[in-house]
């Protein structure tokens, strides 16, 4: 009698979207290997009971229930994910679910989570205590969109070899906080659009964010509307080739009070907050003030410092004495507006607070 062994079920009901119930129960996979793309686009699914599947050789989950979009429920505790190496979009776009446990999931040899639960718009809560994420190495989009989550714990997340979190958090709109304080981000390259429209963060520490490598920062805080202050002291900009990889880094985040920028050497930190207004900034020196680029958008720069209530916190520095700006960066300045510059005045009301000079009117008047 022929023995057959199946292998692998890879998009065995791919694109099925009229199926609305599947009987599983007699499927013997205990040999499978390969479930990727296994139900995807199933998007008229109500329910699916796999409580007789044997997964402990399986190695790719991989976009498993990708677009089951009617889903409600899931039960996955009798899942051995062991030996699980892919769980990239996973339960991407399953918008319908509202709870998901994923308490028995081994992820020990799990290497990519991006996507993971993208587009969970439904999901209320989500418990990832039991995560053992030392070995992933992408988390980009993970939490995309997933608009409902009130809370997440992710202090368990060993994120010491992951390399991209662009868009990890975008418009997850009910997190009111986020504790990333355990996070190793030494390996990060990528956090462009990390916490768009995070519109109910109300605080953010990120003092411990090692951004040494990071490549990209567009967008990162974009419409996070209720924030009030950030602390990235610690964020370095020196793997950031130039000002368009950093724009729009704190547009429309209309609530911000303070932010500490001391280490966005060389950048033009102006053109990340567009819409500052009654802002506190603090800048390790004025050469972070450059105002835009040449010609129209330095007068751009200028008249928008102008126009707002801005306060400059500036950590003393050796080459400056009481405001003035030193040889060197006239030089370079005038390199910079051409022929036409003439004289750089700084208005200047001193008030002593430890290390640092608060001035709190700041205007650059070219003739």
């Amino acid at each position: 009698m022929f023995d057959y062994k199946c292998y692998s079920l890879y998009k065995m009901f791919d694109n099925c979207n009229s199926i609305v119930s599947l009987d599983l129960s007699s499927f013997d996979i205990s040999d499978v290997e390969d479930m990727s793309y296994m139900f995807r686009h199933c998007s008229s699914l109500v329910s699916l009971d796999l409580s007789s599947f044997i997964t402990s050789n399986v190695e790719k989950m991989d976009h498993m229930f990708s677009g089951c979009s009617s889903l409600v429920s899931l039960d996955l505790l009798n899942f051995n994910t062991s030996n699980v190496q892919t769980m990239e979009d996973m339960f991407s776009s399953c918008s319908s679910l509202v709870s998901l446990d994923l308490s028995s999931f081994i992820t020990s040899n799990v290497n990519e989570m991006e996507g993971m639960f993208y587009e969970c718009s439904s999901l209320v809560s989500l418990d990832l205590s039991n995560f053992n994420t030392s070995n992933v190495k992408t988390m980009d989009s993970m939490f995309y969109e997933c608009s409902s989550l009130v809370s997440l714990d992710l202090s368990n997340f060993n994120i010491s070899n992951v390399q991209t979190m662009d868009s990890m958090f975008y418009e997850c709109s009910s997190l009111v906080s986020l504790d990333l304080s355990n996070f190793n981000t030494s390996n990060v390259e990528e956090m462009d659009y990390m916490f768009t429209y995070c519109s109910s963060l109300v605080s953010l520490d990120l003092s411990n964010f090692n951004t040494s490598n990071v490549e990209e920062m567009v967008s990162m805080f974009y419409g996070c509307s209720s924030l009030r202050s950030l602390d990235l002291s610690n964020f370095t900009t020196s793997s950031v080739e130039d000002d368009e990889d950093i724009s729009n880094m704190f547009s429309n985040c209309s609530s911000l009070q303070y932010i500490n920028l001391l280490n966005f050497i060389g950048k033009d930190i102006f053109t990340t907050i567009p819409n500052y207004n009654n802002l506190t900034i603090c800048i390790k020196d004025f050469q972070q003030i450059n105002n835009g680029d040449d010609g129209d958008d330095a007068d751009n720069g200028d008249n928008s410092l102008k126009a707002n209530n801005v306060t400059i916190i500036c950590k003393k520095d050796s080459d400056k004495t009481n405001g003035k700006i030193n040889d060197k960066t006239k030089k370079r300045k005038r390199k910079r507006w051409g022929d036409d510059w003439k004289t750089v005045k700084i208005l200047k009301e001193f008030k002593a607070l430890k290390r640092y000079r608060i001035i709190k009117r700041l205007k650059i008047l070219k003739h």
